[in-house]
Protein backbone atom coordinates (compact mmCIF):
# COMPACT_ATOMS: atom_id res chain seq x y z
CA UNK A 1 0.00 0.00 0.00
CA UNK A 2 0.84 3.50 -0.83
CA UNK A 3 2.47 5.95 1.72
CA UNK A 4 -0.40 8.36 3.21
CA UNK A 5 0.65 11.71 4.02
CA UNK A 6 -2.24 13.38 6.77
CA UNK A 7 -4.92 14.59 4.81
CA UNK A 8 -3.75 13.08 1.34
CA UNK A 9 -5.00 10.00 -0.78
CA UNK A 10 -3.52 8.16 -3.20
CA UNK A 11 -5.66 6.18 -5.58
CA UNK A 12 -4.87 4.43 -9.29
CA UNK A 13 -5.91 7.67 -11.37
CA UNK A 14 -4.07 9.64 -14.13
CA UNK A 15 -2.53 12.75 -12.63
CA UNK A 16 -2.44 15.07 -9.67
CA UNK A 17 -5.35 17.61 -8.24
CA UNK A 18 -3.74 20.47 -6.89
CA UNK A 19 -4.68 20.94 -2.72
CA UNK A 20 -7.72 22.79 -1.75
CA UNK A 21 -6.54 26.06 0.68
CA UNK A 22 -9.31 24.69 2.63
CA UNK A 23 -7.74 21.38 3.56
CA UNK A 24 -4.74 23.20 5.32
CA UNK A 25 -4.98 23.44 9.49
CA UNK A 26 -7.62 22.35 11.72
CA UNK A 27 -11.16 22.26 11.39
CA UNK A 28 -12.62 25.91 11.21
CA UNK A 29 -15.12 26.89 13.84
CA UNK A 30 -18.88 27.74 13.31
CA UNK A 31 -19.03 31.88 12.28
CA UNK A 32 -15.85 32.09 10.36
CA UNK A 33 -14.94 34.37 7.35
CA UNK A 34 -14.47 32.91 3.80
CA UNK A 35 -11.42 34.33 2.23
CA UNK A 36 -9.89 33.62 -1.37
CA UNK A 37 -7.14 31.65 -1.59
CA UNK A 38 -4.10 32.93 -3.29
CA UNK A 39 -3.94 32.75 -7.09
CA UNK A 40 -0.75 31.80 -8.46
CA UNK A 41 0.76 31.87 -11.86
CA UNK A 42 -0.71 29.08 -13.33
CA UNK A 43 0.62 27.90 -16.48
CA UNK A 44 -1.55 26.58 -19.48
CA UNK A 45 0.13 23.42 -18.86
CA UNK A 46 -1.12 23.20 -15.38
CA UNK A 47 -4.03 24.62 -15.85
CA UNK A 48 -5.03 21.86 -18.61
CA UNK A 49 -3.56 19.38 -15.99
CA UNK A 50 -5.80 20.57 -12.97
CA UNK A 51 -8.74 20.22 -15.67
CA UNK A 52 -8.25 16.82 -16.51
CA UNK A 53 -7.53 15.65 -12.98
CA UNK A 54 -10.81 17.21 -11.54
CA UNK A 55 -12.59 15.41 -14.42
CA UNK A 56 -10.91 12.35 -13.81
CA UNK A 57 -12.25 12.92 -9.87
CA UNK A 58 -15.68 12.99 -10.95
CA UNK A 59 -15.77 10.24 -12.85
CA UNK A 60 -14.04 8.31 -9.96
CA UNK A 61 -16.50 9.44 -7.61
CA UNK A 62 -19.70 8.47 -9.62
CA UNK A 63 -17.87 5.13 -10.01
CA UNK A 64 -17.53 4.66 -6.02
CA UNK A 65 -21.20 5.97 -5.66
CA UNK A 66 -22.48 3.42 -7.59
CA UNK A 67 -20.79 0.87 -7.08
CA UNK A 68 -19.86 1.03 -2.56
CA UNK A 69 -22.75 3.42 -2.22
CA UNK A 70 -21.98 3.01 1.82
CA UNK A 71 -18.60 4.03 1.57
CA UNK A 72 -19.71 7.06 -0.86
CA UNK A 73 -22.17 8.02 1.70
CA UNK A 74 -20.27 7.63 4.99
CA UNK A 75 -17.84 10.02 3.14
CA UNK A 76 -19.89 12.65 2.73
CA UNK A 77 -21.79 12.26 6.07
CA UNK A 78 -18.74 12.81 7.71
CA UNK A 79 -17.57 16.65 8.78
CA UNK A 80 -15.94 18.10 5.86
CA UNK A 81 -12.33 18.48 6.04
CA UNK A 82 -12.10 16.97 9.33
CA UNK A 83 -9.65 13.81 9.81
CA UNK A 84 -13.13 11.47 10.45
CA UNK A 85 -13.60 12.31 6.98
CA UNK A 86 -9.86 11.40 6.01
CA UNK A 87 -9.99 8.46 8.30
CA UNK A 88 -12.94 7.16 5.99
CA UNK A 89 -11.08 7.25 3.03
CA UNK A 90 -7.72 6.04 4.29
CA UNK A 91 -9.20 2.81 5.80
CA UNK A 92 -12.32 1.95 2.98
CA UNK A 93 -10.85 3.66 -0.47
CA UNK A 94 -7.07 3.57 -0.93
CA UNK A 95 -6.08 0.58 -2.95
CA UNK A 96 -9.60 -0.97 -2.83
CA UNK A 97 -11.38 0.39 -6.06
CA UNK A 98 -10.89 -0.78 -9.68
CA UNK A 99 -12.56 2.09 -10.90
CA UNK A 100 -10.10 3.82 -12.93
CA UNK A 101 -8.88 1.21 -14.15
CA UNK A 102 -5.52 -1.07 -13.21
CA UNK A 103 -3.22 1.94 -15.11
CA UNK A 104 -0.81 1.49 -12.19
CA UNK A 105 -0.80 4.99 -12.05
CA UNK A 106 -1.52 7.39 -9.12
CA UNK A 107 -3.42 10.79 -8.30
CA UNK A 108 -2.73 12.79 -5.13
CA UNK A 109 -5.79 14.58 -4.07
CA UNK A 110 -7.19 16.01 -0.75
CA UNK A 111 -10.02 14.21 0.95
CA UNK A 112 -12.24 16.94 0.23
CA UNK A 113 -12.19 16.50 -3.44
CA UNK A 114 -13.28 13.12 -3.09
CA UNK A 115 -16.23 14.15 -1.31
CA UNK A 116 -17.10 17.02 -3.13
CA UNK A 117 -17.14 14.95 -6.13
CA UNK A 118 -19.19 12.61 -4.28
CA UNK A 119 -21.89 15.21 -3.79
CA UNK A 120 -21.79 16.05 -7.20
CA UNK A 121 -22.56 12.46 -8.25
CA UNK A 122 -25.06 12.15 -5.74
CA UNK A 123 -26.69 15.01 -7.04
CA UNK A 124 -26.79 14.32 -10.41
CA UNK A 125 -28.08 11.02 -9.92
CA UNK A 126 -30.90 11.17 -7.88
CA UNK A 127 -31.38 14.97 -7.51
CA UNK A 128 -31.18 16.64 -11.18
CA UNK A 129 -34.52 17.66 -11.53
CA UNK A 130 -36.15 17.22 -7.96
CA UNK A 131 -37.93 20.30 -6.33
CA UNK A 132 -35.96 22.31 -4.58
CA UNK A 133 -38.24 24.91 -2.73
CA UNK A 134 -37.87 22.21 0.09
CA UNK A 135 -34.04 23.48 0.64
CA UNK A 136 -34.63 26.83 0.26
CA UNK A 137 -37.56 26.48 3.03
CA UNK A 138 -35.62 25.24 5.71
CA UNK A 139 -35.33 26.85 8.64
CA UNK A 140 -32.64 26.43 11.14
CA UNK A 141 -34.84 24.40 13.58
CA UNK A 142 -35.33 22.23 10.45
CA UNK A 143 -31.99 21.69 9.82
CA UNK A 144 -31.40 20.59 13.23
CA UNK A 145 -33.98 18.11 13.55
CA UNK A 146 -32.35 16.16 10.34
CA UNK A 147 -29.49 15.99 11.89
CA UNK A 148 -27.79 17.67 9.50
CA UNK A 149 -26.43 21.32 11.61
CA UNK A 150 -23.05 22.64 10.38
CA UNK A 151 -19.62 20.77 12.65
CA UNK A 152 -17.38 23.22 11.43
CA UNK A 153 -17.13 26.33 9.66
CA UNK A 154 -16.55 24.97 6.14
CA UNK A 155 -20.10 23.64 6.56
CA UNK A 156 -21.50 26.31 8.22
CA UNK A 157 -20.87 28.42 4.98
CA UNK A 158 -21.90 25.86 2.33
CA UNK A 159 -25.12 24.78 3.90
CA UNK A 160 -26.12 28.56 4.13
CA UNK A 161 -25.18 29.35 0.33
CA UNK A 162 -27.15 25.86 -0.91
CA UNK A 163 -29.97 27.12 1.58
CA UNK A 164 -29.95 30.61 0.00
CA UNK A 165 -30.17 29.66 -3.55
CA UNK A 166 -30.03 25.61 -4.25
CA UNK A 167 -31.07 25.94 -7.56
CA UNK A 168 -27.15 27.83 -8.42
CA UNK A 169 -25.55 25.57 -6.34
CA UNK A 170 -27.51 22.34 -8.37
CA UNK A 171 -26.40 24.67 -12.15
CA UNK A 172 -22.71 24.87 -10.65
CA UNK A 173 -22.47 21.21 -9.77
CA UNK A 174 -24.14 19.71 -12.87
CA UNK A 175 -21.56 21.57 -15.09
CA UNK A 176 -18.14 20.15 -16.62
CA UNK A 177 -15.23 20.87 -14.58
CA UNK A 178 -12.94 23.94 -16.07
CA UNK A 179 -15.25 25.04 -18.92
CA UNK A 180 -17.00 27.95 -19.55
CA UNK A 181 -20.86 26.98 -18.34
CA UNK A 182 -18.73 26.45 -15.15
CA UNK A 183 -17.44 29.82 -15.13
CA UNK A 184 -21.02 31.48 -15.88
CA UNK A 185 -22.50 29.00 -13.38
CA UNK A 186 -20.11 29.90 -10.58
CA UNK A 187 -20.90 33.94 -10.33
CA UNK A 188 -24.59 32.85 -8.60
CA UNK A 189 -23.33 31.30 -6.17
CA UNK A 190 -20.39 33.65 -5.42
CA UNK A 191 -22.90 36.60 -4.75
CA UNK A 192 -24.47 34.63 -2.23
CA UNK A 193 -20.94 34.46 -0.08
CA UNK A 194 -21.05 37.35 1.45
CA UNK A 195 -24.52 37.04 3.20
CA UNK A 196 -22.89 33.68 4.85
CA UNK A 197 -19.77 34.50 6.26
CA UNK A 198 -19.20 36.39 10.03
CA UNK A 199 -16.34 37.63 11.34
CA UNK A 200 -14.66 35.45 13.26
CA UNK A 201 -11.63 32.97 12.22
CA UNK A 202 -10.91 33.42 8.41
CA UNK A 203 -11.34 30.13 5.90
CA UNK A 204 -9.38 29.91 2.57
CA UNK A 205 -10.66 28.38 -0.15
CA UNK A 206 -10.11 28.74 -3.97
CA UNK A 207 -13.16 28.84 -6.41
CA UNK A 208 -12.53 24.67 -7.05
CA UNK A 209 -12.71 23.94 -3.04
CA UNK A 210 -15.75 26.25 -2.90
CA UNK A 211 -17.38 24.14 -5.29
CA UNK A 212 -16.50 21.12 -3.54
CA UNK A 213 -18.02 22.86 -0.11
CA UNK A 214 -21.38 23.73 -1.82
CA UNK A 215 -22.03 20.48 -4.08
CA UNK A 216 -21.59 18.28 -0.49
CA UNK A 217 -23.86 20.69 1.62
CA UNK A 218 -26.17 20.30 -1.33
CA UNK A 219 -26.72 17.25 -1.59
CA UNK A 220 -26.43 16.01 2.04
CA UNK A 221 -29.85 18.78 2.40
CA UNK A 222 -31.80 16.99 -0.13
CA UNK A 223 -30.85 13.69 1.02
CA UNK A 224 -31.95 14.57 4.64
CA UNK A 225 -35.10 15.64 3.04
CA UNK A 226 -35.65 12.43 1.00
CA UNK A 227 -36.59 8.43 1.51
CA UNK A 228 -32.94 6.82 1.53
CA UNK A 229 -32.83 4.97 -1.92
CA UNK A 230 -31.84 1.16 -2.10
CA UNK A 231 -28.36 0.10 -1.44
CA UNK A 232 -26.92 -2.54 -3.06
CA UNK A 233 -24.12 -3.09 -1.78
CA UNK A 234 -21.09 -2.13 0.77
Amino acid sequence: MNAVRPRQIVLAAIIALPALPAAAGAEPEIGSRLESGPRGAVTPQEREDQATARRVMRTYAACLLDNRPRTAEAIVAAPYGGEEQAAIVRRRVQGAEDCMGRTGLSMRFPTESLAGAIGEAGIRARFSTADLAPVAALADEDVARLGLGPRNGYEDIAACIARRDPHAVRALVLTEPATAEERTARRPVMTQVGACVNQGQSLRVDQVGLRAMVAVALYRLLDGLSPPPGRRRN
